[in-house]
């Protein structure tokens, strides 16, 4: 089990807790409706609690349907996903970077080599 997976649980633990929900264990399988017994508002409050905790919301980029998500090891699933999209995204203008800072040493390059050419033309003229 990952860190995201173990900062899932927890906060599934704590809104339990919360709501006098006693966990004993907390396993893949585990329904969180049926067998853990949290209800809409808590899995909202889940939720919310995950998205400041890991800048990440996997359901608004449609991703992941929110009503696939019935176990604890779906809502695992679902922020790793989700977590896993976001550094797609962010590696991206790193590479955008890249190729600007590139196409900028090639032009400065040929600009160097532009003006010396055109230095030594004016020398060869004096």
């Amino acid at each position: 089990m990952g860190n995201l997976d173990q900062i899932v649980r927890d906060v599934i633990r704590a809104v339990a807790q919360e709501e006098s929900i006693e966990l004993v264990d907390l396993h893949d399988a585990q329904r969180l409706v049926d067998d853990i017994g949290l209800k809409s508002l808590d899995l909202a409050r889940i939720l919310a609690i995950l998205e400041l905790k890991l800048g990440v919301d996997p359901f608004s980029s449609n991703l992941v349907s929110i009503t696939d998500v019935r176990t604890v090891g779906d809502l695992c699933a679902a922020y790793n996903t989700g977590m896993q999209d976001r550094s797609a995204e962010e590696t991206l203008p790193d590479v955008e970077q890249s190729q600007h800072r590139t196409r900028a040493r090639r032009e400065g390059v040929q600009n160097r080599r532009g003006a010396l050419r055109k230095k030594a033309r004016n020398d060869l003229s004096l």
